[in-house]
């Protein structure tokens, strides 16, 4: 086969010095992730060991670990921290003015050692100091002195006083003026419900007239019309006395009833 074998022009082909290369660098690389991940474990034990025998040494009466974030704030001389932290000033069981008359120095060195030596660094004075350098670098701080500082340039410059009032009266006036624009538009809401329903009432009582108003000529016609009937009646209960003779009364009875028959059916058609 030798240099004749077509294989060897294949990208897959494992005998490949790129395909080889590839394979040792992934070796290489899950090799060093073992050796991480091993070691990872190793330090894992090795903190719980530890924790198992701090918990040991806390159940046998030795002292307690506690785990907090407070070395986070603490300043460079902080170590060496006698009983009395920074939290005695906040619970009033230390005052500064003990600190500024040097009572603490001498209660530190009446605890010093037989070497004349003192347990530890003392940082009381450094303490203090730290605590102003950082208050001064609180950038809270540092904005509530400059809006003070505003505030009292303002103060000072009549000019800006007197802008500032101004100001103030008319966010004042505003607010009342709004309250005021609500009141009235309610105002005027409730207004135009009332005049709605008097118009309500007017076109009721409009109606009502109208309808009185048709009343009257349609009375008027059925007493014309009666009027004319009756005359009628007259002519003709004349005509026939004096034709087939007889009392004109009973002939105008007779011919009234007729007329007065058909005026209600009349008068009934029409209404209805």
């Amino acid at each position: 086969m030798g240099g004749n074998d077509l294989n060897l022009k294949k990208s897959w082909h494992p005998q490949l010095m790129t395909n080889q290369r590839r394979v040792y660098d992934a070796e290489q690389a899950a090799l060093q992730e073992r050796k991480l991940t091993e070691a990872r474990l190793e330090e894992i034990r090795r903190e719980r060991q530890i924790e198992e025998t701090q918990k040991q040494l806390e159940a046998s009466g030795g002292q307690k670990k506690v785990d907090r974030v407070e070395w986070m704030y603490q300043g460079p001389n902080d170590g060496g921290r006698d009983e009395y932290s920074s939290e005695a000033f906040l619970l009033g069981k230390r005052r500064i003015d003990s600190v500024l008359r040097g009572d603490d120095m001498k209660k530190v060195e009446k605890t010093a050692g037989p070497t004349g030596e003192t347990p530890g660094p003392v940082p009381v004075i450094a303490s203090a100091r730290d605590t102003a350098a950082k208050i001064r670098e609180d950038p809270l701080v540092a904005i509530k002195r400059q809006e003070q500082g505003a505030y009292q340039a303002m103060m000072k410059d009549p000019s800006k006083r007197r802008t500032a009032v101004t100001t103030t009266m008319t966010m004042s006036a505003s607010i009342v003026t709004d309250a005021g624009e609500k009141t009235r538009e309610k105002d005027h809401v409730a207004h135009g419900g009332m005049m709605t329903n008097l118009t309500l009432n007017d076109v009721a009582r409009g109606g009502a007239h109208t309808r009185e108003t048709d009343r009257h000529p349609r009375v008027a016609m059925t007493l014309a019309e009666k009027e004319q009937a009756e005359r009628e009646a007259d002519d003709r209960a004349r005509a026939n006395a004096s034709k087939y003779g007889g009392s004109v009364a009973a002939a105008k009875d007779s011919s009234e009833t007729t007329t007065e028959v058909r005026i209600i059916r009349h008068a009934d058609g029409g209404c209805a």
